[in-house]
């Protein structure tokens, strides 16, 4: 096989799709029940923008790679700093009002749908390994350039997919969507 036959063999992988969720209200209610009122008037902002980066999540790529994954790295930040505060899960005394519902990448038929912030943040870490594979494939790998950004990008996505498999997914759920599960995880 010639290399540039062996140039065209790459692969991405595609995003998981996801319902809309409003995190804003559950998490100032939970906010001003918990702790005060005014306290949740002073995180109105960052309410605010962690409800902004949702909906922009929601939304089909746009059409720079680059700005998806912007997006994904910087929600998933977000959430990542709310779970030790505001503690997202069934339990009643946490912010049990919040679904996240998501698609299976492979099987678009399964969902998971759970009041889990550890499905929220596996499913932005596999749409963030996603994303990176897409970077990848859509770079020109006729130039060193090229060459150099698409394998940075397959890294990439593997490292995010690494990251999944072994932090996210055990905490996210058990028997849940297959691409979120530890031995699917690319």
């Amino acid at each position: 096989m010639s290399y540039a036959a062996a140039v065209n063999v790459m692969l991405a992988v595609h995003e998981k799709k996801t319902t809309a969720v409003d995190l804003y209200r559950p998490l100032r209610n939970y906010i001003a029940y918990t702790f005060s009122e005014r306290d949740a008037q002073v995180a109105d902002d960052d309410l605010q923008t962690i409800r902004q980066l949702r909906l922009d999540l929601e939304k089909p790529s746009p059409s720079s790679l680059d700005l998806r994954r912007d997006l994904l790295i910087s929600y998933f930040r977000a959430i990542a700093a709310v779970e030790p505060r505001f503690p997202i899960s069934p339990d009643r005394s946490h912010v049990h009002s919040l679904t996240f519902t998501w698609f299976d990448a492979f099987r678009s038929n399964k969902t998971a749908a759970l009041p889990s912030i550890h499905l929220e943040k596996a499913a932005v870490l596999f749409n963030l390994g996603a994303v990176y594979s897409q970077i990848a494939l859509a770079a020109d790998r006729t130039s060193a350039a090229g060459l150099k950004q698409a394998c940075n990008g397959f890294q990439s996505a593997a490292g995010a997919f690494a990251f999944l498999k072994d932090h996210a997914a055990p905490k996210a759920v058990p028997g849940g969507p297959r691409s979120i599960c530890r031995s699917s995880v690319p």
